[in-house]
């Protein structure tokens, strides 16, 4: 077994906190407001490659 796999295996071996799926979810939940609060605060050139981003992946969103 490669030495990186270890968190693989212990998943595959016990599973998952049954709280896993809920958490996963609140926590994408909260990243939107987290984003959001970014990017009214950031400034300068890293504004601009932020907003670049963020309209890339919203361009990206409608195209599917």
């Amino acid at each position: 077994m490669p030495q990186n796999e270890y968190i693989e295996e212990s998943i595959r071996r016990h599973g998952r906190r049954l709280d896993h799926a809920e958490r996963k979810r609140k926590r994408e939940a909260r990243k939107v407001h987290k984003d959001a609060a970014f990017a009214q605060k950031v400034h300068g050139l890293k504004a601009k490659l932020y907003n670049k981003k963020r309209h890339a992946e919203k361009i990206q969103m409608k195209k599917t």
